[in-house]
């Protein structure tokens, strides 16, 4: 049972950090992709840092760790409020057709 959740978690682990460049660019843009992944990607690295933390604390006033998994599901929940107010890239004709719109209209 161990082996098969690490697996789950682990496939969705990659899964989903193999999608955020692209993800990034789709929301925000090539011109600055670099800066703007690096945020992402930073953003990313803090979270994990700061969730052990506050888990800690939280048991050591409570004891256990069941107010750190509901503080955790807690900001799950707003993550994904935030997500679904996220403006949605508009698509492009352009980057479809390799810019030829662009280059009929120069």
């Amino acid at each position: 049972m161990l082996y098969g959740m690490v697996f789950v978690v682990y496939y969705c682990y990659g899964t989903q950090l193999s999608v955020y460049a692209s993800t990034t660019g789709d929301f925000f843009g090539t011109k600055n992709l670099g800066v703007n992944y690096g945020l992402v990607f930073s953003a990313w690295g803090v979270a994990g840092v700061i969730g052990p933390i506050i888990a800690g604390r939280l048991f050591d006033v409570f004891g256990n760790y069941t107010n750190a998994f509901y503080v955790g599901s807690g900001i799950c929940v707003l993550a994904l409020g935030s997500l679904l107010l996220a403006k949605r890239p508009e698509v492009s004709t352009s980057s479809y057709l390799g810019g030829a719109e662009e280059r009929k209209a120069a």
